[in-house]
C-alpha cells in the first residue's frame, strides 16, 4: 500500500445541536452550491460527494458522516479516494505530491463551517488539515 498523503486526514469536525438530518441536510445543500461537486449517494448517517475535473474525471471522493451522541449531533468529512500528482522535469519528480481537487475539497469545507455557524450560533466547527505526529 501506498503511503497516505500529509492530508489524508484532512477534515471539519463538527459539534452542533443541529438534528443529524438537518446537517446532512445542510451538507447537501452546501455540495450542490459549488459547480464542480455532485452527490453519490446518502443516507441516514452520511452523504458522499465526488469532484470531477472538466472531463469528467473523478479527482476526489469525500464522505459527510454525522450522528448524535449525548444530545448532541457530532458530524466530520473523511476523503474516501483521491489522485495524486506531482511536477516532473526531465522525468524526475520535483516538488511534493499534491492531491487533485484539494483546493476544492478545502473550499466545500469552509463554506459548510460558515452555514453550520450560521444555522447554530452555538456549533463548535474545527477544521484539522493535518495531523501532528
Amino acid at each position: 500500500m501506498a503511503k497516505e498523503h500529509k492530508y489524508h486526514r484532512s477534515r471539519i469536525e463538527i459539534d452542533t445541536a443541529l438534528p443529524v438530518a438537518r446537517l446532512l441536510d445542510l451538507a447537501r445543500q452546501t455540495g450542490e452550491s459549488q459547480r464542480s461537486v455532485t452527490v453519490l449517494g446518502a443516507d441516514a448517517e452520511s452523504v458522499v460527494f465526488v469532484f470531477k475535473n472538466v472531463f469528467g474525471v473523478k479527482l476526489l471522493t469525500f464522505a459527510v458522516h454525522a450522528r448524535e451522541a449525548s444530545g448532541r449531533t457530532h458530524g466530520t468529512t473523511e476523503l474516501l479516494s483521491y489522485q495524486t500528482s506531482q511536477s516532473t522535469v526531465f522525468f524526475i519528480p520535483v516538488g511534493p505530491k499534491l492531491i487533485e481537487g484539494y483546493g476544492e475539497y478545502r473550499r466545500y469545507v469552509s463554506a459548510l463551517k460558515q452555514v453550520v455557524e450560521a444555522a447554530d450560533p452555538s456549533a463548535r466547527c474545527t477544521v484539522i488539515e493535518r495531523e501532528d505526529g
